[in-house]
């Protein structure tokens, strides 16, 4: 009888979909734009009451969801010594397995059991809250992690707590994170020395810097384009007092801190195009007024504290900018009206529809729930980041770029381009992402290239396919029913949108690279790496050292006193979260579903581009072997064809 409810209630949702349409003037009806009410300004698809049912994600990847939530509530029991309070759960999660294991699952069936289930951990969590304490020492947070459910992550062996510096981590490990970590779109190459370090002396220069060094001047530096920057200033706007460097203070009324630091670092002199180096640090500045912290700084007594706290508060602003920039502003929310004007303006059997839809799977799903929950008021955002919720919004919104003052320039984000802007092309430096993201990027325009040929014989036919530009007139409108994308298009013919068969080749190939590698990069590190919370305290919960040497407390004395790191609870939402958020690999790039093309010489370029990512994996498998931070985030295998996370 089960199965023949369920087998109802599927082939009810089908005809339903069925007799929607996919006319144009249908789907018309189903995609459209409103103004999101937790992102000020921005044109989001449509939620209310649902979106779309085309937009529910596959029954597939509600069983690797439900695998990495399984392994989140296991780790919950263990960190509240109660395994006994698993009944509940594990009654919740074996209806849910039913669920999913229906022959006629239905996913928006799923997804409501398992909101309920989520819903309840994340009740659990905000009365932990009401105990609340403060870490002592590095062990109170490894003993949040276990094996049977959230592993403690490699990178822990970076911290080694000393006798007076309890915070003391790698300076190696500190560098590396922004070639080969979370964040890696803040490093930039400067050829003079940034003013935050212009009283920098040579004598301070040497002390930091080390052996190796001996003969070389921060000035030096700067001429041999061996100086490498990270500013992060444009997160100003999060902090609610300058003076106090104040942020939120949910959960709790806990007061959060949070700074706009400079940070510097260098290439040795030995680095060359055949040997890369990696870079070092050289100096941070966290205030314009404050005092300068370096390595090795014979004022920086307790074995270096004050420099340790330095680097925490880099690490803090470093993944409040991934969050809200790299990985939100950037990727969700710019992928988001392509997915709608797709819809609203290119006919199913439209060549760049068979295209682009793949790559489309999941993500006004995903970001509908970020949307109604975690970037909410007393959601997991609100709690893990430094800043009020609303300021977090607001920041997003600028960074997504809906009016020429954002961020986000369609034009300036192609691959070489963007990097290139950064001046991060130097062969010397040993950078991961950039070498990685190259690679995709070039085997997804050739991918691209050869599609497009197919269909576009030269600019003539790009220019007279109504529907193309009609997509990409919406996309740049800023009306309510636009896309508000920035600076996109060629505008060769001022009376269209895309003019040229090499720019089409190009935008395309962006919103794929988007879609799948650039989202990989900035996602699976969250599983990795940002679930750590040593590696990245969401906030400062005091004030930043502003003396040297320092009398600020790392951890909290007592357990209840707050130390400059984040409390046991918001950790452990951090923890669960970023552990589901980066734990699920759904589909596989140029892994389409074996009927989605039927013209033969698409299959025969999509067999170039298969045979070139394989390539490319190999490739990145050996780098690995030698590179001091492993970069596993762009192997294709490990690559999703969409934003659905």
């Amino acid at each position: 009888m089960a199965n023949l409810k369920s087998l109802f209630n599927y082939l009810y949702r089908r005809l339903i979909h069925f007799f929607a349409g996919h006319s144009l003037k249908a789907k018309r009806k189903r995609y459209f734009f409103i103004k999101a009410g937790t992102l000020p300004d921005l044109n989001l698809q449509n939620g209310t009451p649902s979106i779309p049912f085309d937009e529910f994600p596959d029954i597939k990847w509600f069983k690797k969801l439900l695998d990495i939530v399984g392994k989140v509530i296991v780790n919950h029991l263990y960190n509240h010594q109660n395994l006994n309070m698993g009944s509940q759960y594990k009654s919740e999660t074996h209806d849910l397995d039913t669920f999913v294991n229906e022959a006629f699952a239905d996913s928006e069936k799923v997804y409501r059991h398992l909101d309920e289930v989520l819903q309840k951990l994340v009740a659990q969590q905000s009365a932990d809250h009401a105990t609340m304490r403060w870490p002592t020492s590095l062990s109170d947070y490894n003993q949040m992690f276990h094996a049977d459910g959230i592993p403690l992550p490699e990178i822990h062996t970076n911290f080694q707590p000393k006798v007076n510096n309890e915070g003391w981590f790698e300076d190696s490990f500190f560098a590396n994170l922004r070639t080969a970590g979370f964040n890696p779109m803040v490093i930039q190459g400067v050829n003079s020395v940034p003013d935050a370090f212009s009283s920098m002396t040579d004598e301070q220069y040497h002390t930091a810097v080390g052996a190796g060094f001996e003969n070389d001047t921060l000035q030096r530096a700067a001429d041999d384009k061996r100086l490498y920057y990270c500013d992060y200033s444009m997160l100003s706007e999060l902090i609610v007092d300058s003076e106090t460097n104040t942020g939120g203070h949910y959960p709790g009324n806990c007061q959060k801190h949070l700074y706009t630091p400079h940070a510097l670092f260098v290439l040795p002199p030995t680095a060359s195009d055949n040997q890369p180096a990696t870079i070092q640090p050289v100096a941070i500045r966290l205030k314009d007024d404050g005092p300068l912290f370096y390595p090795n700084n014979p004022n920086d007594r307790f074995e270096g504290k004050a420099w340790t706290q330095a680097k925490y508060v880099v690490n803090s602003a470093d993944g409040n900018h991934h969050e809200l920039f790299s990985h939100l502003g950037w990727t969700h929310l710019v992928i988001e009206p392509f997915v709608v004007c797709t819809h609203r303006n290119l006919s199913e059997n439209h060549q760049l529809y068979k295209l682009l839809v793949p790559h489309f799977e999941g993500t006004i799903f995903i970001n509908n729930a970020a949307a109604t929950k975690l970037i909410a008021p007393r959601g997991q955002v609100d709690e893990i980041l430094a800043s009020t919720i609303e300021n977090d919004e607001t920041l997003a919104v600028k960074a997504r770029a809906i009016h020429a003052r954002g961020y986000f320039k369609f034009n300036q984000q192609f691959v070489t381009k963007e990097l290139a802007s950064r001046n991060v092309m130097n062969r010397k430096l040993l950078f991961p992402y950039r070498d990685d993201a190259l690679r995709i990027s070039s085997a997804i325009q050739n991918w691209v290239s050869d599609y497009v040929d197919i269909y576009y014989a030269g600019d003539f036919d790009v220019e007279n396919d109504v529907e193309l530009q009609n997509w990409a007139k919406e996309l740049i409108s800023t009306d309510e029913q636009g896309g508000q994308i920035q600076d996109f298009g060629d505008f060769v013919n001022p009376d269209r949108v895309i003019s040229t068969k090499t720019y089409l080749k190009d935008a395309l190939s962006l919103i794929i690279f988007t879609c799948s590698a650039q989202h990989a990069a900035v996602n699976f590190a969250q599983a990795k790496i940002m679930l750590y919370v040593p590696a990245f305290p969401g906030g400062m919960y005091t004030q930043a050292p502003e003396t040297i040497p320092t009398d600020v407390n790392t951890y909290s004395p007592d357990g209840t006193t707050p130390g400059l790191l984040t409390p046991d609870s918001v950790s452990k939402v951090q923890q669960d979260l970023l552990a589901v958020l980066g734990g699920v690999y759904y589909t596989q790039l140029g892994q389409y579903d074996h009927k989605h093309f039927k013209d033969n010489r698409v299959k025969i370029a999509l067999e170039r581009f298969q045979q070139n990512l394989h390539n490319i994996g190999t490739q990145i498998i050996n780098d690995n072997e030698n590179r001091p931070l492993k970069y596993p985030y762009l192997i294709p295998e490990q690559i999703p064809q969409s934003i659905n996370v």
